[in-house]
C-alpha cells in the first residue's frame, strides 16, 4: 500500500557552500526547509547576481580595505581608551593618522556627502541596498541605483582600470 506521506526534500547547499559561509537551516514554510547564507557581504552577492560590474565591486572592496585599515570597524568589546587617556580625543594635534584613515575619507569625500550614507551602510556595515533605501522612506529598488552611482565616484577616485 503506497504511503500518503511525501518525502520532503530540499537543497540545503553544497559542502563547499558550508565551508565558505555560515549557512543556517531555516523553515521557509510549513514542511519546507531552506538554507540561508548569513555572513555573505552584500557587495559579493550583488557581484554574483550581475547587479554590480567588476570595476564597481573592486571599488567597493578597496573602500572596505581602507575602512578596515583605518580601524573603524565596530568594536566587539568595550573600549578602555577613554579611561586610560582621561577622555582626551583619540587623535591629538601633531599625531600621525593612519594612511588607511586618510585614504578612506578621501574616497568618501570624492563620492560626496550625499553618498556617505549608502557607502557606509552597504559597503562598510554590510546592510543591503534595499534595506538602506527602505529605512530612508525610498523605494526598495532605488538603493541599488544610489549604490552604483556612489561606487562610480569611488571608482574614479581609486583609478580602477
Amino acid at each position: 500500500m503506497p504511503s500518503d506521506k511525501r518525502r520532503v526534500s530540499s537543497d540545503l547547499g553544497t559542502p563547499e557552500l558550508h565551508q565558505r559561509f555560515d549557512v543556517r537551516d531555516e523553515e521557509a514554510s510549513v514542511g519546507r526547509r531552506r538554507a540561508r547564507v548569513v555572513n555573505e557581504r552584500p557587495l559579493d552577492r550583488y557581484r554574483q547576481r550581475g547587479q554590480l560590474s567588476e570595476r564597481l565591486w573592486q571599488a567597493g572592496e578597496q573602500l572596505l580595505r581602507d575602512f578596515s585599515a583605518a580601524n573603524m570597524e565596530p568594536k566587539v568589546c568595550m573600549q578602555w581608551s577613554e579611561y586610560l587617556d582621561a577622555g582626551l580625543p583619540a587623535y591629538r594635534d601633531g599625531e600621525i593618522i593612519s594612511d588607511g584613515y586618510k585614504e578612506f575619507w578621501a574616497a568618501m569625500d570624492s563620492a560626496g556627502p550625499a553618498s556617505y550614507g549608502v557607502l557606509w551602510a552597504v559597503v562598510c556595515m554590510g546592510e543591503s541596498a534595499g534595506g538602506w533605501s527602505t529605512r530612508r522612506g525610498l523605494h526598495r529598488l532605488s538603493g541599488m541605483d544610489f549604490l552604483r552611482t556612489a561606487l562610480r565616484l569611488v571608482e574614479k577616485h581609486y583609478r580602477i582600470p
